[in-house]
């Protein structure tokens, strides 16, 4: 009978312990629409339709939430319309102007409009709320090169490089931005900025040579 009445409580513990983790899912799945607009932000698996049903939903119903205006703008901007979120990026920025995300996203849009100045501005502006912002920091790198300021970049790039080694390396084997560097810097070389950026350059590059 003991191993029995042992059993039967190892069995109430059990249903006690999954009937908690069904309400912690629960509790999750509710919070999940409150949060999801940052979240959403750095890789969704759900259709860029999808997406934008959704946060045209959310931004209905929470207008002065900027998390939601924000992802509502990535959807576009992966969608490729630009006017769209270039719009609910200004939309995020006007509600909230010291979140970072939609500083570093309306950066990418004028840098796919061919408008670096405007884009420099929303990078340094998104690291300067955040300066642990890697994303923003090599952002601001590619948008200094886009104005042949070199050695401007090449500062940018070094300085992510020291926030997050592993995420500029990781965008280097796509983007190939240090080779991009390196090689305006040696064009540039006359320049005594360019030189020395360059020397720098080349004085980490050595180890991989």
């Amino acid at each position: 009978m003991i191993p029995g009445r042992c059993e039967l409580r190892n069995n109430v513990s059990l249903c006690a312990l999954r009937s908690a983790l069904c309400c912690l899912f629960t509790i999750l799945i509710l919070l999940s629409s409150f949060f999801a607009g940052p979240i959403l932000t750095r890789g969704a698996e759900r259709s860029l339709t999808d997406g934008i049903h959704r946060y045209q939903k959310l931004v209905t119903l929470y207008p002065h939430k900027a998390a939601y205006w924000n992802a509502l703008g990535y959807y576009y901007l992966r969608a490729g319309n630009l006017q769209e979120a270039e719009t609910h990026f200004l939309t995020a920025i006007e509600i909230d102007y010291s979140y970072p995300t939609p500083h570093n996203n309306l950066g990418v849009v004028y840098l796919k409009q061919d408008r670096p100045e405007q884009a420099e501005k929303e990078f340094l502006q998104a690291v300067k709320l955040n300066p642990q912002y890697s994303k923003a920091q090599y952002n601001l790198a590619v948008a200094l090169f886009h104005q042949k300021r070199y050695a401007d970049a090449a500062r940018a790039y070094f300085k992510a490089r020291d926030i997050d080694r592993e995420y500029v390396d990781r965008r280097d084997n796509n983007e190939h931005t240090r080779k991009k560097l390196q090689a305006a810097l040696e064009q540039a070389a006359e320049d005594e900025e360019s030189s020395k950026e360059l020397k720098r350059m080349q004085k980490w590059l050595a180890p991989n040579y």
